[in-house]
């Protein structure tokens, strides 16, 4: 893959650009954003020798200058939010680092593959105007598209370019009508207003009773949808935003599949690109020239793209590439023409499920009142306790209580916000955290989509200081020897402690083979043949402290003998 262009033209203006530099930063490893690389030369010559002016016609520009006026909100809605909200931008900071961690350890990213996530929604409408006040048969409709965009099984799915096919993704995320409402009672989860505002804008009103709209439903157990007259399709929350308005708003007539629809907004993807958003996916050209959306399988895009683009649509940053995923829900192109989302993006949204958003995997919204369910006693775990904590880094231990995974919380003890997390593991490492600084740290078991237990007891550790580490030094003089096509030794320098914390993986994985010894090497066995692996050491500075790990040391294993050049 190639590494991302960078061409930033647009300098910070607003708070929305501040925001993304800062996420940036955020990001671990500075993983430089893929482009495609294939061969594409033939394509990109006949293409690029038309001039861009060649192809613009009245009609062009007519099309464009409807569709923007017509598309997402969500990037000034959300400058306004965090002008009005200053600390909105640190929660939203807090939950990228929370979102990226777990991207890199795919923590519940991998269980979300094969389990299918269910949200309960309502479904607001809020009319003025008899035809605003849309059927039940369009609101329905909507759900249907819903479902079939986050599996992947929307019948233009066919429509993906050959060279984004391996990118497309499904995202395993299943849509409902909420069947009970926050009292217990049935529902159809529609609710209907009518109010004397002939319009709503992006100021929230609609989210209100008090302004003619409607109060939201708890938001950590329903996605709440606003359908309304609005000056634009939609626009959304992110994760951070106040619990009072946090949700997705949609035009009336860019809602759904039947009913009275806008020509180039008429098969739902309004709401799957607003619902992303309230997921924490970003515009797939970064609200910027040539951004960054955070993810790394979608090509680097000049700008947004309207109307029907023709595959490839070459701009600046894409001139040797396949071009712009104009395809992506996450671009401006009409609804006939958005037909995928990558795997990171459905990574990311995963991500959220797990982590800021977790609270609705448990929600009884989706379930009718008086259905009988299987009940279990789930167990608060005991023996929680944080060992081989550095001044970044800490991993988290506890006892099994039998369930199917466990959710943590953590933050610093002078803090009011949690960070979360989950693992179907016993134990799991934090990083990214403060030195010299006290950490609070619960957890709880998941024993089923409807069944967790209550939180444990606080636990409490400290990071170590930047000068505790100046007489434990990191281990070097990393090599490997005895190498064999299933094992091999990894040596090191003493730095004259008593005992050494190991990791090693193959180089294309995610995940550590964790190992100690009391020695400066340590004999490793099962491993693949013909493969390429990573190990560090870190010294142990006394019975739960480590040292920063080392730079990594590689080493291949020998071929399987069947695999062996004559």
């Amino acid at each position: 893959m190639k590494t991302k262009k960078t061409i930033l033209t647009d300098q910070p203006k607003n708070a929305i650009t501040a925001l993304f530099k800062s996420l940036k930063k955020i990001t671990l490893n500075n993983m430089n954003k893929k482009l495609f690389f294939l061969p594409f030369i033939l394509m990109v010559f006949l293409f690029s020798c038309k001039k861009e002016s060649d192809l613009i016609t009245p009609a062009t520009i007519q099309n464009e200058t409807q569709a923007k006026s017509a598309a997402c909100g969500t990037t000034e809605y959300m400058e306004q939010q965090l002008l009005s909200d200053p600390a909105l931008k640190t929660r939203m900071g807090l939950i990228e680092r929370d979102i990226q961690t777990r991207i890199a350890n795919n923590n519940g990213l991998q269980k979300s593959i094969t389990q299918v996530i269910t949200i309960p929604v309502v479904v607001h409408v809020v009319y003025n105007l008899a035809d605003q006040n849309i059927s039940d048969a369009q609101v329905l409709s909507q759900i249907d598209a819903l479902n079939e965009d986050y599996s992947r099984t929307n019948a233009d799915a066919v429509n993906t370019p050959s060279v984004f096919q391996p990118y497309a993704a499904n995202a395993n995320i299943h849509f409902v009508l909420a069947k009970r409402d926050p009292n217990g009672n049935a529902t159809s989860g529609i609710t209907r207003t009518y109010t004397s505002n002939t319009s709503f804008s992006s100021n929230n009103y609609i989210k209100f009773d008090s302004y003619g709209g409607h109060n939201a439903w708890p938001t950590g157990q329903y996605l709440n949808i606003w359908v309304g007259n609005l000056g634009l399709c939609g626009y959304s929350t992110f994760p951070g935003a106040p619990a009072s308005v946090d949700g997705v708003v949609v035009k009336y007539n860019c809602f759904g599949r039947v009913g009275t629809l806008q020509t180039s907004y008429n098969k739902g993807r309004t709401a799957t690109h607003e619902i992303a958003h309230w997921l924490n996916v970003y515009h797939i050209w970064g609200d910027a020239t040539c951004g960054d959306d955070l993810v790394n399988d979608t090509p680097c895009q000049e700008k947004a793209n309207y109307d029907y683009p023709v595959f490839p649509k070459l701009s600046a940053c894409s001139i040797n590439s396949y071009g712009d995923m104009f395809m992506n829900y996450m671009d401006y192109s009409a609804d006939g023409a958005r037909n995928m989302m990558t795997q990171g993006q459905t990574a990311r949204m995963n991500a959220t499920l797990y982590g800021p958003r977790a609270s609705i995997l448990t929600s009884l919204g989706g379930t009718a009142p008086g259905t009988t369910t299987t009940t279990t006693v789930c167990n608060v775990p005991g023996g929680l306790n944080a060992t081989l904590i550095t001044q970044n880094s800490a991993n988290l231990n506890w006892s099994s209580t039998g369930a199917v995974s466990y959710n943590l919380r953590y933050k610093p003890t002078t803090s009011s916000t949690w960070i979360t997390a989950s693992t179907a593991s016993t134990s799991f490492g934090i990083s990214n955290l403060s030195t010299a600084t006290t950490y609070e740290v619960q957890v709880a078991s998941v024993c089923s989509s409807t069944s967790s237990s209550a939180f444990s007891s606080s636990v409490t550790f400290t990071t170590l200081a930047s000068s505790v580490l100046t007489s434990c030094n990191v281990p070097a003089g990393l090599s490997a020897t005895f190498i064999t096509k299933s094992g091999a030794t990894l040596n090191w320098s003493s730095t004259g402690v008593s005992s050494y914390s190991v990791r090693y993986k193959p180089t294309t994985s995610t995940t550590w083979t964790n190992a100690s010894t009391t020695g400066t090497s340590l004999a490793v066995s099962g491993l693949s043949s013909s493969t390429t692996y990573e190990f560090q050491v870190a010294s142990v500075c006394s019975g739960t402290t480590l040292s920063n790990y080392s730079a990594f040391n590689l080493f291949t294993t020998l071929a399987a003998k069947g695999n062996r050049r004559k």
